[in-house]
């Protein structure tokens, strides 16, 4: 895995590609109006931590942390970062990020992949697409809300078993038991690799829950957890992700001046855009060509760029 997109492979933890990625959490907080905070944490195993430090040789903090913010910050919309860094921690690398929002119905989490349709065409060129991993529909009632978390891996129908027969196979159950259990087969060298992985997406809602098609996974929060079986269940059976609705009653609003804290953090992560996007290329042509980058004046760029978002 190459060490620039160690943490955005940790995102894809339903593409089966999270070897490297041991913790993952993103902890949302959702007020009355829709607003809230979100919190992630991103843990990397030993040995994958190993390849990425030597990342950090030469760098000052604030180097590293733009490096992160220019790589993880784009793939969610509707978040503005207020903070985000990355650090080893006992050997492991550790990537944490505190973002604010104003509707969490557009909070997205985004991911790029290869267009394998197209990939397939004779003469076709390779080419990216943007996809929606998570997505959320907030919806406020007369007695309270309404919360739906969907996660997509994009992975629906990759399985041969309990996701139905494979195409020419239907009626042949047998046939499609035995390409199961072949493939649980194939799975286990990869899967033993991800031991100790873990993954969740939670949410606490602005009210008492009525009812949930979520995991409660305590501390008032419900949402998604993931592990390696539950990694292994669901390629097996051919689904390609997990939602359900949380609803609540009573309406907790957002705490005072949030909304003030939510325009400045929008302001302050607009304004670098610019220099995050030059950081991003910039990591993209040293991994292309092998050369050395020149942090001194993005970061210099991203202060700017900063200190103008506070002054307005």
């Amino acid at each position: 895995m190459n060490k620039h997109l160690a943490f955005g492979a940790c995102l894809l933890a339903l593409s089966l590609v999270t070897a490297g990625c041991l913790e993952a959490k993103q902890d949302f907080v959702v007020h009355g109006d829709g607003s809230g905070i979100i919190e992630l944490e991103f843990k990397l195993g030993k040995e994958i931590s190993g390849m990425a430090s030597s990342e950090f040789e030469g760098k000052t903090q604030e180097q590293l942390d733009a490096i992160a913010a220019a790589q993880m910050g784009e793939q969610f919309e509707g978040v503005y970062w207020e903070t985000m860094t990355q650090k080893l921690v006992d050997g492991h690398l550790v990537l944490k990020g505190t973002g604010v929002f104003s509707d969490i119905s557009k909070v997205k989490m985004i991911s790029e992949e290869m267009d394998m349709e197209a990939a397939m065409e004779e003469g076709a060129e390779p080419k990216m697409v943007k996809k929606e991993q998570l997505v959320f529909t907030f919806e406020q009632t007369d007695a309270g809300g309404k919360l739906t978390m969907k996660m997509d891996s994009g992975q629906a129908g990759a399985a041969m078993g309990g996701g139905g027969a494979p195409e020419g196979m239907e009626g042949n159950e047998e046939m499609a038991k035995e390409m199961a259990k072949m493939m649980e087969e194939a799975m286990k060298p990869m899967l033993e690799q991800m031991k100790g992985f873990k993954f969740r997406i939670s949410a606490k809602v602005p009210g008492e829950v009525t009812k949930s098609g979520l995991k409660d996974l305590g501390e008032g929060r419900h949402g998604i957890e993931i592990d390696v079986d539950m990694i292994q269940k669901q390629a097996l059976a051919g689904k390609g992700g997990m939602d359900g609705t949380i609803e609540w009653k009573g309406k907790t609003a957002a705490p005072t001046g949030f909304a003030d804290r939510v325009a400045k953090a929008k302001k302050a992560w607009e304004a670098g855009a610019k220099a995050r996007n030059e950081l991003k290329a910039k990591l993209e042509g040293e991994k292309a060509e092998g050369g050395e980058m020149d942090l001194e004046e993005l970061e210099k760029k991203l202060k700017e760029a900063e200190g103008g978002a506070e002054k307005k």
